[in-house]
């Protein structure tokens, strides 16, 4: 481009009009990013709780589960 030139006014238009489609459909990305991401999260401490209740019924039965098992024989 030339130094003083004119840009048309329909160009800088069109770059405008690109610029700020672009910028909201960036902004929609993020914000179903963020929503995705904290539901995840949210699957995550679930799957953690689960995990931890199985741990304590293992280790209930590992203790408890055993001696009765033995107690039988």
């Amino acid at each position: 481009m030339i130094l003083g030139s004119k840009v048309p006014q329909s160009t800088t238009k069109v770059a405008i009009k690109k610029s700020k489609t672009l910028t909201s459909t960036t902004a929609s990305l993020e914000n179903r990013l963020s929503i995705f991401l904290v539901g995840f999260k949210e699957f995550q401490r679930q799957a953690i709780k689960e995990m931890l209740k199985i741990a304590k019924m293992a280790m209930w039965y590992m203790k408890n589960g055993v001696k009765t098992e033995l107690a039988k024989e």
